[in-house]
């Protein structure tokens, strides 16, 4: 199309795809009926409909980088529709992300928790304890002053502390030391949703065999295969391509 690339144009494409699980591609034809650009739209901003015969339309709402100044009901020979995981209808495609949530969630918590720790001065809490018996207002004052004078950019600086009050800190527990490795677990959980092998995420875990060709071939069969062969596919059917004319990615 008029701004894209050709890179920018199969980026944004794969990236509908993935994150989404559709990509809707409009044609644009020139006044003599030819298909002279593709734009990528929105998949937020397309649904598709069957009506009561059978055929499909997609309306596709207002969008100002593609020129739809209202919206329009597009009939499916001007749309290419590129969709997978289509669990629930098929004219509704799924996001890998949505195998996901429970581990990203996790992911999630356990690194705003490192943040934390870490604004802290990466030292765990702890408890102060003051002999005697303290009113309310006196333990909110004593539990601020601590805070602001040695937590946070202050942390590792030396405490003062009165009439026998002591500062005991909260050791880190094993859980907390494991991590790193529930960190690694949801990597391997997300990377298995998407079909994409562990090493090209995480050099540690790279087979020991040397042979790259293998390993770029076994990439390609398990994650990339099908993605390629849909675009293929797609785009001959939308240009109407016969059996001795295709489209075909150069793999090399």
């Amino acid at each position: 199309n008029s701004f894209q690339t050709r890179m920018q144009f199969f980026e944004c494409w794969m990236n509908s795809k993935l994150s989404d699980g559709n990509t809707y591609i409009l044609k644009l034809r020139n006044p003599d009926g030819d298909v002279k650009q593709l734009r990528v739209l929105d998949p937020n901003k397309v649904t598709p409909y069957v009506t009561d015969d059978g055929e499909i339309f997609y309306q596709v709402r207002p969008d100002n980088v593609h020129g739809l100044k209202q919206q329009v009901m597009v009939p499916a020979r001007e749309m290419i529709h590129d969709r997978f995981n289509c669990f629930f209808h098929p004219l509704c495609g799924l996001s890998p992300i949505y195998a996901c949530g429970l581990t990203a969630m996790q992911g999630d918590a356990i690194l705003t928790n490192s943040a934390n720790h870490f604004k802290n001065g990466g030292k765990p809490g702890g408890v102060i304890t003051v002999p005697g018996a303290v009113d309310q207002d006196k333990a909110r004052e004593i539990k601020q002053s601590w805070d602001e004078g040695y937590s946070g950019a202050n942390a590792g600086k030396t405490g003062l502390l009165a009439d026998g009050a002591s500062f005991s800190a909260i050791a880190m527990t094993a859980v907390d030391a494991q991590m790193v490795e529930q960190l690694k677990l949801t990597a391997e959980i997300i990377c298995s949703t998407f079909h994409v092998p562990i090493y090209k995420v995480n050099t540690a875990s790279t087979p020991s065999y040397n042979n790259i060709e293998a390993l770029d071939q076994g990439y390609y069969s398990q994650c990339l295969q099908t993605h390629i062969e849909g675009i293929e596919l797609l785009l001959d059917e939308a240009f109407d391509l016969d059996a001795q004319t295709g489209v075909e990615f150069d793999l090399n």
